[in-house]
């Protein structure tokens, strides 16, 4: 009974957390390289009361605007959205869920996230 025979009787042994190291790079300490969210501000319209955590839906509109909608009502609108927004309407074809992050009412600001 030799060092060989035991070990190829015995079961395999995988430890769970090495699975997740598979098809990352080279560097353990680099990025998973998932999804990441991204954060843009909003002018909240008129009469509509936002929470964190709502979901809406983001979309661009024909003369290059941003507007945000929650059901069937516009909430919303970005004055000067970012190229990464804009980059990101366009992959998606326009139109791409998000969540509110912030709201400040008092001036009438809304945070809202998405991921890219």
């Amino acid at each position: 009974m030799g060092v060989d025979f035991i070990r190829n009787k015995r079961l395999p042994h995988n430890k769970a957390w090495s699975r997740q190291f598979y098809g990352r790079s080279v560097d353990l300490f680099a990025g998973a390289g998932g999804n990441t969210k991204q954060v843009f501000r909003a002018s909240t319209a008129q009469g509509h009361v936002l929470c964190p955590g709502d979901d809406v839906l983001v979309r661009k509109t024909a003369d290059g605007g941003v507007i945000v909608s929650k059901d069937i009502s516009q909430v919303a609108a970005v004055a000067n959205p970012s190229r990464n927004l804009l980059q990101a309407l366009e992959i998606l074809e326009g139109v791409m869920p998000g969540r509110v992050y912030q709201c400040l009412d008092e001036v009438g600001i809304t945070d809202i996230e998405y991921e890219v």
